[in-house]
């Protein structure tokens, strides 16, 4: 029972890593509502859970680990995905990129809009598929049985959804907010867009370079 909770805690501090923030923070920016903001944010931990499970269960069901090479490969592709999310943001309000047209006037109600939220499953799926390796070693420790490890893998990808939603949940509203305002939020947009540039280009340089 301790090691199955260590399992679900330490899900929901993984989903509060930077690059997961940053993902999801970018792929929510599309959305008009609440409701449209969390459930980016649900499909990305989703596909992040369901990938965590099938590589790191079926690696430990084999006996085998991620190969380095393809591990840093992989974190590599994450940050590469995060700098063209973050240039997306950033563009969009630039004579180079799409001009930025208010989805909602100043003060007008929220009316929700149904986006694809495929986008956000996939990279959810990559994020999860990266980080596969890590978790393989933490689940060696605390677990004595394959059985077992599945069983805090499973727990591992709940918290991470858990972490994901309370944390999605608790910003729509203000960014809903924020987003009624045609003045600020292209100026937000581009702030979130440069720091999600920010991060995968630390996280893929920073793999290179490990890997080097």
């Amino acid at each position: 029972m301790t090691a199955s909770l260590l399992g679900f805690l330490l899900g929901l501090k993984h989903a509060l890593e930077a690059d997961h923030l940053a993902a999801v923070a970018a792929l929510a920016a599309d959305e008009v509502s609440p409701w449209g903001m969390v459930r980016q944010a649900f499909y990305w931990a989703l596909g992040h859970s369901l990938m965590l499970l099938l590589v790191a269960g079926s690696l430990l069901a084999l006996g085998a680990t991620l190969a380095p090479q393809l591990s840093a490969a992989l974190e590599t592709a994450v940050g590469v995905v995060l700098v063209v999310l973050g240039l997306r943001l950033v563009l969009r309000n630039s004579r180079w990129g799409t001009r930025w047209q208010p989805a909602l006037a100043a003060g007008a109600d929220v009316t929700p809009t149904v986006r694809d939220s495929r986008p956000a499953l996939l990279i959810g799926m990559l994020h999860g598929t990266a980080g596969s390796a890590v978790l393989i070693l933490i689940t060696m420790q605390a677990s004595q049985s394959f059985g077992h490890a599945v069983g805090y893998i499973a727990l591992f990808g709940l918290g991470s959804i858990a972490g994901m939603l309370c944390v999605s949940g608790v910003l729509a509203l203000p960014l809903r907010e924020l987003r009624r305002n045609p003045k600020h939020w292209p100026l937000l947009e581009r702030v979130l867009g440069a720091a999600t540039v920010v991060v995968g280009l630390m996280l893929a340089l920073s793999t290179i370079s490990g890997g080097s």
